[in-house]
C-alpha cells in the first residue's frame, strides 16, 4: 500500500523572520543600485578625462 501524501504547505513565517527576509533582501537592492551608480558615474568620469 502506497504511503499517505501529508500536506506539506510551508509553515508561515513569523514576524522576525519576515522583518529579517525584508532587511535583506532591501540591503541586497539598496547595494545593486550602488554598484549601477557607481559604474555609470565610474565611466562618466572615464570617458569625460580623454
Amino acid at each position: 500500500m502506497a504511503p499517505e501524501i501529508e500536506n506539506q504547505q510551508p509553515e508561515p513565517l513569523r514576524q522576525a523572520e519576515f522583518q529579517e527576509l525584508l532587511r535583506e533582501k532591501m540591503r541586497h537592492a539598496v547595494r545593486l543600485t550602488w554598484i549601477e551608480v557607481l559604474a555609470e558615474e565610474g565611466s562618466g568620469l572615464i570617458g569625460a578625462q580623454r
